[in-house]
């Protein structure tokens, strides 16, 4: 319930709309390359592009 709660409802969509106004390019091309919930992780599309 939480993992849905701050990935669809409260905090990644409003953060992410925000980080995109104010960083722009450099923003989008860091969330093609990262998990946005766990940014340890690369994000999914990211590696099956190299496989």
């Amino acid at each position: 319930m939480m993992y849905w709660l701050l990935n669809h409802v409260s905090g990644i969509p409003y953060l992410e709309k925000h980080m995109e106004a104010s960083r722009g390019e450099a923003f989008t091309a860091y969330k093609s390359r990262v998990n946005a919930f766990f940014p340890g992780f690369p994000n999914r599309k990211q590696v099956n592009k190299y496989m």
